[in-house]
């Protein structure tokens, strides 16, 4: 797996937008959204949603996204759901 197009994946992620996360990496979108379709052939799944106007990860997106990002996507938001419990 290149680990470049996972960096690139994980900030796609986190924008949820590929114009977005091609500026911030000073890429094109066309180049991002080739460099994403290598890694969902590779994985052998889906990884976004897309529509005209917006994307989302999908499950398997999702889970490579937690992979990739060292648990950051658990510590946003499973964590702090369970940080308030009283023992």
């Amino acid at each position: 797996m290149n680990i470049e197009y996972l960096r690139e994946f994980t900030t796609a992620a986190m924008t949820l937008n590929l114009s977005q996360a091609a500026k911030e990496l000073h890429l094109s979108q066309p180049s991002l959204s080739k460099h994403i379709a290598s890694l969902e052939k590779e994985c052998g799944s889906q990884l976004f949603k897309r529509s005209a106007s917006r994307v989302q990860l999908t499950p398997a997106g999702m889970l490579l996204f937690e992979e990739a990002s060292g648990g950051a996507l658990r510590r946003l938001v499973v964590q702090p759901l369970y940080s308030h419990r009283p023992y």
